[in-house]
Order: structure tokens, then sequence, then C-alpha cells
């Protein structure tokens, strides 16, 4: 899985900053950002009914 395109509000947030091997995890949001888009893409397509992902906004999703 790698991140393909991440926009908080109007900006653009390199996402290169996340694919590389023991780059950043988190992606800080500021609070007057009225969205915030992340666009990502599968690199194995052996299995795919198998791919699965999962994500969480912390301080904003209370399980997990």
């Amino acid at each position: 899985m790698v991140i393909t395109r991440i926009s908080v509000g109007r900006d653009e947030v390199p996402s290169s900053r996340f694919n590389a091997p023991g780059g950043d995890r988190v992606l800080e949001v500021p609070a007057d950002a009225h969205s915030v888009a992340v666009e990502f893409a599968a690199l194995d397509y052996s299995d795919p009914i198998h791919n699965r992902y999962e994500y969480r906004l912390e301080g904003y999703d209370r399980t997990g």
C-alpha cells in the first residue's frame, strides 16, 4: 500500500514522506482545516479479494 495523494484543505502534502522506509506515520491536521483527503494504491494484486486496509483518526475516532 502506498499513499498517492494527500490534501489538507486546499494544500497538497508531499505523499513521498509517508512512503519512504522509516518515513512519517502521522499527519497532523490543523483544527481550522475544513477537509482532509488521502488517496492510496495497493501494490500487490496477486490475491485482491484479500487486500484489506484500515485507518484511525486519533482524537476523532473513539475505537481502537
